[in-house]
């Protein structure tokens, strides 16, 4: 329906009571815990990011892995790394997974998309 209605320019059918009532019920079957899950997963990375380069940012004055190691600021940098990278590849595989079933006319047309792909 969506796709039809964006291929028409013409948004009039979600105005009508069966697509209301179709669209709720796809958000308290599923949509709903689905958007909750990926918001959570996305503040979670955003917030182990902040630690990470705030950590990081801290410790550029360490020249060897020894300064680094015993420093808090050290240490967190180097535990946070491998969670940061981890989640960053995902939501990378996640961009790259939909660029090939949308196409990359279709991708490349949702603006949103561009800050995707910059902010992994």
């Amino acid at each position: 329906v969506a796709q039809a209605a964006a291929n028409q320019n013409s948004f009039e059918v979600f105005g009508s009571l069966l697509v209301k009532a179709m669209l709720q019920f796809k958000w308290n079957s599923f949509a709903r815990e689905i958007y909750l899950q990926q918001l959570a997963a996305f503040l979670i990375h955003l917030l182990l990011v902040c630690f990470f380069s705030v950590a990081l940012s801290r410790t550029y004055r360490m020249d060897t892995w020894g300064e680094l190691l015993n420093s808090s600021e050290g240490k967190l940098a180097v535990g946070l790394f491998p969670f940061v990278f981890v989640m960053s590849i995902v939501f990378c595989f996640i961009e790259v997974k939909q660029l090939l079933v949308d196409g990359s006319a279709e991708y490349f047309n949702d603006s949103f998309k561009y800050v995707d792909l910059l902010t992994f």
